[in-house]
């Protein structure tokens, strides 16, 4: 599993938007100068937040985008099952995979069933809002 620069990207604008909105929409141009992300890249990510009510956005003057629920409502692993689609460490395991011809006989499937488990149980014990605290710290 390699979380793509789309992973990446979503988790520091989702910690940007929460460590500087207090409540308030926050521009699309601030967060993108402050994380250095570019508009255009930026523009491919909110979309996908906004459609999965992870942040709502207003447009025009005063517009921009908040978060919907509290960061310590979010999961590191929903955001980045989002914008990954999956987090399976091998193709077999994917969501929608073909069922493998070898399944029955695979000897290392029992790893990547666990190894899969615990990526996916440890990146839905983390917090937005454990990365904000990590941050200041």
């Amino acid at each position: 599993m390699i979380v793509s620069t789309r992973g990446r990207y979503a988790l520091r604008v989702m910690i940007d938007i929460a460590e500087n909105s207090s409540g308030n929409y926050i521009a699309m141009k601030e967060v993108a100068e402050r994380q250095s992300i570019s508009l255009k890249y930026m523009e491919k990510i909110m979309p996908i937040l906004v459609a999965q009510k992870m942040v709502e956005g207003i447009h025009g003057k005063g517009g921009g985008y908040r978060l919907t629920r509290n960061p310590e409502e979010y999961t590191i692993g929903e955001i980045l099952r989002l914008t990954e689609g999956d987090l399976a460490p091998v193709a077999c395991l994917e969501c929608n995979a073909e069922r493998c011809q070898r399944t029955a006989d695979c000897r290392t499937l029992p790893m990547w069933n666990e190894l899969n488990k615990r990526i996916n149980d440890y990146l839905d014990s983390v917090s937005l809002a454990d990365l904000m605290r990590t941050a200041a710290s």
